[in-house]
């Protein structure tokens, strides 16, 4: 399950997976300039990524940056907040590992 969410800074997407809320956001990183045909400035963004999850303690999260998959381009948006998801689900994944699958589900 996902939604799409535009935020004033641009897009901003929330996916649930194994038990986890994974919020991308799309974050200004840059402008990058092109001369072929004129001056067109773009700009480039990095995905924010934050993970939640209750646990029975309490609710867990941590938050990192990506940038864009090598051979994407970092000025749209869509690519962007796929290399955020991309890199967010080994992140769970390793989080229930060690922590084991249950342990989330118990909470909810």
């Amino acid at each position: 399950m996902y939604k799409w969410m535009k935020t004033e800074k641009g897009m901003e997407q929330t996916y649930r997976y194994r038990e986890f809320d994974i919020v991308v956001s799309a974050l200004h990183a840059t402008d990058t300039c092109s001369h072929v045909g004129g001056v067109t400035a773009r700009r480039a963004y990095v995905a924010n990524v934050t993970l939640k999850t209750r646990l029975i303690g309490g609710e867990w999260s941590t938050a990192f940056r990506v940038g864009p998959l090598p051979g994407r381009s970092a000025t749209d948006l869509r690519e962007v907040l796929a290399a955020g998801f991309a890199a967010a689900t080994p992140v769970v994944d390793a989080v229930v590992n060690v922590m084991g699958d249950g342990v989330a589900r118990k909470a909810a």
